[in-house]
């Protein structure tokens, strides 16, 4: 078994002004704050599927399937780019904190990936985590607030 080094592995968190059963509710609404056209079948073997574009236009999509499911603590997607000769794992975790949460987004298995591509396919992924993330926090702290 390879161990992977935290250099290859993207970490991100996101603080949450709501509990966490209702994060987990928000997080399995994807069309809701990722994309009109995203698909995730929130199960065990369930399937991920993510249609975009890129900056010069080109259409991609990345898959990816549940490999773990732990509501409504988190779950664990095998993911990868349809042009990807290499796969990556992504864990989400879903944490309580005092009435509020924090999501964390464990992205590993790029050391996999091409050394020529690797850090920029890290950056751009680590970026689109963020974004995602915050979309995620409004949207659960707008349910919330309700």
């Amino acid at each position: 078994m390879t161990t992977a080094k935290t250099t290859d592995v993207i970490k991100v968190r996101q603080p949450v002004r709501a509990d966490a059963q209702t994060v987990w509710a928000c997080l399995l609404e994807p069309r809701a704050w990722w994309s009109d056209d995203i698909d995730l079948d929130a199960r065990p073997g369930g399937v991920f599927t993510e249609p975009w574009t890129d900056e010069k236009g080109r259409h991609h999509v990345t898959r990816g399937s549940v490999i773990a499911f732990h509501p409504p603590h988190g779950l664990v997607l095998a993911w990868a780019d349809e042009d990807w000769r290499f796969g990556t794992v992504v864990a989400v975790r879903i944490e309580d904190k005092d009435g509020a949460s924090q999501v964390r987004i464990d992205h590993e298995g790029w050391q996999s990936a091409p050394a020529a591509r690797r850090l920029r396919l890290m950056k751009d992924h680590r970026a689109g985590w963020k974004h995602h993330l915050k979309a995620l926090a409004k949207f659960a702290e707008r349910r919330a607030a309700h």
